[in-house]
């Protein structure tokens, strides 16, 4: 992923590339890229640079200079955040992805059922979160992540972002995991979705040695991730269409 990264440099296809790593790994991760690249510009965090007196002197520093590379925590990364109106538009198109699995329900079940209504829960929560939004008193001091300049990602033990959440009208089908998604997985979304719209669908690398760990539906949120321009020019954007073209629901006993 280093050389990558400054390969992508060297040609110009990326000007400020950053790493998303384990806490754990983030020190380990600038002594390693150092030792392959002894010449590169590294900004490399530390604890104590995301604390609140700190955070927007270091974000500063991240978006005033030309770096080879910025490497930060998973938690610093999630702590820089996209602008409310990016993450509005986000949760306005889960939205409509719910709708359209309501309605799908109710055509099958020609009325309201179960899974219905806990779609329903699912829409009014999204539709919370934009009126919050909406509806809180805007920060101009705030550093958003669209104005650092980083113009590419790459995760690092990616599998740790699995939990995006999707919608679908399956019932009573198992092996399809957690649904609900966290916060975590959301955040990582809307900024792959943006530097995708910056870049042409590119710019964004997942590394992982376990793409597929407890369900079927993890292969969908890694496309989700990695090619969801593509799955909406197929028509797949959605998990059930998803599915049904590249699964089956079979019936067999499970130990």
């Amino acid at each position: 992923m280093a050389a990558a990264a400054m390969k992508l440099k060297e040609l110009g296809i990326v000007k400020k590339p950053m790493f998303v790593v384990p806490k754990s790994l983030v020190a380990q991760w600038g002594n390693e890229f150092k030792d392959f690249f002894p010449a590169a510009n590294l900004l490399v965090t530390e604890a104590s640079d995301f604390t609140p007196s700190n955070r927007k002197t270091f974000v500063n520093t991240i978006a005033n200079n030309d770096w080879d590379a910025v490497i930060v925590s998973y938690e610093q990364f999630e702590k820089i955040p996209m602008s409310d109106e990016f993450t509005s538009a986000m949760y306005k198109k889960q939205i409509d992805e719910i709708v359209a699995a309501i309605d799908e329900q109710k055509r099958r079940d020609k009325g309201k059922s179960a899974s219905t209504r806990d779609l329903e829960k699912k829409r009014k929560s999204l539709q919370n979160k934009i009126d919050k939004l909406t509806s809180k008193s805007k920060d101009t001091d705030n550093i958003i992540f669209e104005m650092l300049g980083v113009d590419s990602l790459f995760v690092d033990e990616a599998h740790n972002f699995k939990n995006l959440m999707y919608t679908t009208s399956m019932t009573n089908v198992g092996g399809l995991g957690n649904q609900d998604g966290s916060q975590k997985a959301f955040d990582l979304y809307t900024k792959t979705r943006y530097l995708q719209q910056l870049n042409g669908g590119r710019g964004i690398v997942f590394a992982t040695a376990t793409p597929v760990m407890n369900s079927m539906a993890e292969m969908y949120i890694m496309q989700k991730y990695l090619q969801s321009d593509l799955l909406d020019s197929l028509g797949l954007n959605t998990f059930d269409a998803w599915a049904k073209q590249f699964g089956e629901v079979v019936n067999s006993l499970e130990v």
